[in-house]
């Protein structure tokens, strides 16, 4: 499906707020990942939360969704997990795109 991933807010070594929108708008998801310091470590909460309306087949797709999404979230938070234990650097994100329409000022 077409989708936008929107990171409304980020505290750093704290928390990420994100927001995906589906189909513009129709559907829309927000979320939190927290770091909360322990004797042990680190605990990462992951939450998501999202309204569907009043359709009931965005119910029965939103349990899907749920499935799918805590198996993701398995995946990626044991992928976190083995990092941080490693002391690895994670790789380095991709420069963002270039805006083609952005054109150079003059200089005075």
């Amino acid at each position: 499906g077409e989708g936008s991933f929107t990171i409304v807010e980020a505290e750093p070594l704290r928390s990420v707020r994100y927001e995906v929108s589906i189909q513009q708008g129709a559907m829309i998801t927000r979320g939190v990942i927290l770091l909360e310091p322990t004797e042990m470590g680190t605990r990462v909460v992951w939450r998501e939360e999202g309204d569907f309306g009043w359709n009931p087949l965005m119910g029965y797709w939103a349990l899907a969704m749920d499935r799918s999404q805590g198996a993701e979230m398995e995946k990626n938070l044991e992928s976190l997990r083995r990092l941080a234990e490693s002391g690895s650097e994670p790789p380095s994100p991709p420069p963002p795109p270039s805006d083609r329409n952005e054109e150079a000022a003059p200089s005075r």
